[in-house]
């Protein structure tokens, strides 16, 4: 296992991305593709998914980060000390606690989904098909809970090339399945739903059997599966305030689907579509920070503060050179970018000024991200909560209800979110050079 409180910061911080940078980049060709797949079916089936994107799905991944930036905090800063039988003893009260979490967020989906759908736009032809997909897509839901902890727990260790491994094969799997099930076979857009749920329960079932055969420091014992409280607690906090964080971001992404509902399936198309864009250059944004927070958990867990520090700094830089690229791309080349998902011209019309807008405000997204995850990284979650709340609530949504009301009429939305990534980004500046977020203790 590498030693992150010694050596070049950098060189450990794109060592660590790397695998996981070349995973998203692959994870993202997948969804571009299986977006390109749902097009084919009919701006109906485009409409529903962005439905269940914006609502259910940014749930399940609030969660599914959460699950992770635990692990991460608590299993970096285990490690960081040498600390390994706590480690590994960690991991199966992981394990429970995201079986427990992924399963109340199941019985709570699929009870209500036709609530949730209806309230978020949903009707006729396009609620039908948004029905059927969650139905199947609820199974899911722990095989993926066990997938994140998993990840996240090798990620926490130093391990990103392990985990690249199963990345590749569960959206090579995804992206096979979706090309029989809805290019081939021609089942509709629930196939999506299906290819996931046989993907990421391959996935847990193989990771079950590496952790049960020993990996690095861990192997799972059938004692370390007995419910001990401190860790299920530790777990917990981390856990819930990362997921808050999520939740807390979808909360404001419903408002604005809530506030498009009676602008036409067009927009909600346009704003799904380049909602996975960005989505697109921020899955390579993640990685990079979880690697700057796994950085910072090692070298706080050793008690070296201004190396925890500057690793944030350090996966800023690398992070921005990818930021410029897509900032090229989606300026000179967003009609070609935003033709290729549907053919729509009042959708590419709304496409095209949206992902202009946010194309200009990467560079603030960038900082926000990355100083969310060296935060993550420290264990103070509840902090990025506060901020995330204080953007993209309480700024957020009072703004696109005052400009929907004015000239910029539906465009006021757009606004509203570009304003509200650029307080986010300067939020997290100033605490972040206050340093009080080093001082956490776990």
């Amino acid at each position: 296992m590498l030693e992150f409180d010694k050596g070049d910061l950098s060189k450990h911080i794109f060592n660590l991305s790397l695998p996981m940078v070349a995973g998203n980049l692959f994870i993202n060709i997948i969804l571009a593709f299986e977006l390109y797949l749902v097009g084919t079916i009919g701006l109906e089936a485009l409409a529903a998914f962005s439905i269940i994107n914006t609502s259910i799905f940014a749930f399940y991944l609030s969660i599914h980060g959460g699950l992770i930036s635990g692990a991460i905090t608590m299993i970096s800063r285990y490690t960081g000390r040498k600390d390994y039988i706590l480690a590994n003893k960690s991991l199966a009260q992981m394990i429970l606690f995201s079986i427990f979490i992924f399963g109340i967020y199941f019985l709570g989906i699929y009870f209500f989904k036709n609530n949730l759908l209806i309230f978020f736009g949903a009707k006729e032809s396009v609620l039908h098909a948004a029905s059927d997909y969650v139905d199947i897509f609820c199974l899911s839901f722990i095989p993926f809970g066990l997938y994140s902890v998993f990840l996240g727990v090798l990620r926490g260790a130093g391990d990103s090339v392990t985990p690249l491994k199963l990345v590749f094969l569960s959206y090579i799997l995804i992206g096979v399945l979706n090309f029989l099930f809805i290019g081939i076979f021609r089942f509709g857009l629930k196939s999506a739903a299906l290819s996931c749920f046989i993907s990421f329960t391959t996935a847990a079932f193989i990771y079950f059997v590496i952790f049960i055969r020993g990996i690095h420091f861990f192997k799972l014992k059938i004692k370390d599966f007995i419910p001990d409280f401190f860790i299920l607690k530790t777990y917990f906090e981390l856990t819930i305030k990362a997921i808050a964080q999520g939740f807390i971001n979808d909360l404001g992404a419903m408002a604005m689907l809530k506030m498009m509902t009676g602008f036409g399936n067009e927009f909600i198309a346009a704003y799904g579509i380049v909602a996975r864009l960005i989505y697109f250059v921020q899955m390579f944004g993640w990685p990079i920070g979880n690697s700057g927070g796994v950085v910072v958990g090692h070298n706080l867990g050793a008690q070296n503060l201004n190396r925890a520090r500057q690793a944030v700094i350090e996966s800023m830089k690398i992070y921005f050179n990818i930021v410029i690229i897509a900032i090229v791309l989606f300026l000179l080349l967003t009609k070609p970018i935003i033709g290729l998902f549907t053919e729509n011209i009042k959708a590419i019309n709304y496409s095209v000024y949206f992902l202009r807008l946010l194309a200009l405000l990467l560079p603030f997204l960038c900082v926000g991200l990355i100083i969310q995850s060296g935060f993550n990284g420290a264990g103070v979650m509840g902090t990025s909560a506060v901020v995330i709340f204080i953007s993209y609530i309480i700024i957020r949504i009072p703004l696109a209800h005052f400009f929907i009301h004015t000239q910029l009429k539906e465009y006021g939305i757009y606004w509203a979110i570009a304003i509200s990534i650029f307080v986010n980004s300067i939020m997290f500046w100033i605490l972040f050079r206050r340093d009080e977020w080093l001082q956490k203790k776990i």
